[in-house]
């Protein structure tokens, strides 16, 4: 019953939260169901694993992250390379 009051949670009261799987990774088995929570973010890089990061992930999909940060912190991120 926590897990379930949990997973309720993530999927309907969470907010400003982002979550980076790596495609290859295990637990990405078990991901938070967040898809239908507008308040949430959830990504997976192409081809990663248990470490992947924002910097593991594509253009576009770092984009949607800086723009959902931007959205909810009103800040501009910028990358330098």
């Amino acid at each position: 019953e926590p897990m379930e009051k949990i997973d309720e949670w993530l999927r309907t009261k969470a907010e400003r939260l982002i979550c980076v799987y790596g495609e290859c990774d295990p637990w990405s088995a078990s991901a938070a169901r967040i898809e239908n929570n507008p308040n949430t973010l959830k990504v997976y890089a192409a081809k990663g694993s248990h470490g992947s990061r924002i910097s593991s992930l594509s253009e576009c999909q770092k984009v949607a992250i800086f723009t959902k940060l931007h959205e909810w912190l009103g800040l501009s991120i910028t990358v330098e390379k």
